[in-house]
């Protein structure tokens, strides 16, 4: 995670709940972020802001009242669930839930299941179409300190991808990996199948792996980081045909300042 609130590119630090803690640090201080750490993992979108019933629909008429919703949380200062089930249009729960962690369907939809709080301001998560009963976890981060102004941060990740369920279904790696889903897909069916051929089409997908390991992960995918005063050892090039000094006194070498 990195933004420019100081001026320049500035990775923030991550820094683990344990060692947090530990410096007695104040949540409420309000500065420029220079650190951040995790903080929980859900399937919640937009948190509920204020206790409230919770409300499901699907995009498609087509799910019936057999597809049953269940919506894990706190009612009441307690951990608690409630099954809702969809009957082709907006559904409202009875429980009044002050906080969502986890939504799951029973079943295949045709559309996908939203679910809202507060008369549906407030989008709570949405699952997606197919047999996928479970939507997508995400996970928070918090930063610190709490910033003091409105600026862009910048987040570097690794994205889960969606299962291939149907015989339609198109993953979304990129082409390039075609082959080793394919190979690897292959030497499984025939692993199972208890057919000599698995080791041949295993050392396949392992030798595809290592190509694509050097096309995709052995290479410098980032931005070149201007360092500031004292932190840069000479007035090297930070990217192609830029020296420090042309990025001003701001950056590089301390005798550039």
């Amino acid at each position: 995670m990195w933004h420019e609130g100081f001026g320049y590119p500035f990775r923030m630090n991550y820094i683990p709940d344990l060692d947090f803690y530990q410096h007695g640090v104040y949540l409420t201080i309000k500065y420029i972020p220079t650190h951040y750490r995790m903080w929980g993992e859900d399937m919640v979108l937009t948190q509920v802001r204020k206790p409230s019933i919770i409300s499901v629909v699907s995009s498609s008429t087509s799910d019936s009242s057999t597809i049953a919703v269940t919506i894990f949380g706190t009612v009441s200062g307690y951990p608690d669930y409630e099954v809702i089930n969809l009957n082709g249009k907006t559904t409202d729960g009875a429980k009044i839930f002050s906080s969502v962690e986890r939504v799951v369907k029973n079943n295949s939809t045709v559309g996908r299941i939203t679910v809202t709080a507060n008369s549906g301001e407030e989008t709570v998560t949405v699952l997606p179409v197919g047999d996928t009963t479970a939507g997508p976890l995400y996970r928070k981060v918090q930063l610190y300190p709490l910033p003091n102004q409105v600026f862009p941060i910048h987040v570097q990740y690794y994205k889960y991808p969606y299962a291939l369920v149907n015989d339609g279904d198109v993953h979304d790696l990129g082409e390039d990996f075609n082959e080793a889903i394919i190979l690897l897909a292959t030497a499984k069916i025939k692993a199972e199948a208890n057919l000599t051929e698995s080791d041949r089409f295993m050392a396949l997908w392992q030798d595809e792996m290592r190509s694509l390991k050097r096309t995709n992960c052995d290479k410098i995918d980032w931005f070149p980081t201007l360092k500031r005063p004292r932190q840069a050892s000479s007035d090297a090039l930070v990217a192609p045909n830029l020296l420090y000094r042309q990025a001003g006194s701001n950056f590089g070498p301390a005798s550039r300042m």
